[in-house]
């Protein structure tokens, strides 16, 4: 019995291990856009839109207004 147990609780503690140290996946859905002449990733997550600065996108962003 407590070697079953113990080999729950090592399933268990090394799935924590995994989740915690893994990438979180894109919240969804996203898109591109310009905000001040920089091409941005935005996304979605239950209503609020969050953006992050991408070097590489593809879209090309103009000067635009200064900011």
């Amino acid at each position: 019995m407590r070697k079953a147990i113990a080999t729950i609780f090592g399933v268990f503690a090394v799935a924590f291990v995994v989740g915690v140290t893994m990438p979180s996946a894109d919240a969804g859905p996203c898109y591109y856009k310009c905000i001040c002449s920089v091409p941005h990733k935005c996304c979605v997550n239950n209503g609020v839109e969050t953006c992050k600065k991408v070097t590489s996108s593809p879209i090309q962003c103009t000067q635009g207004f200064p900011c």
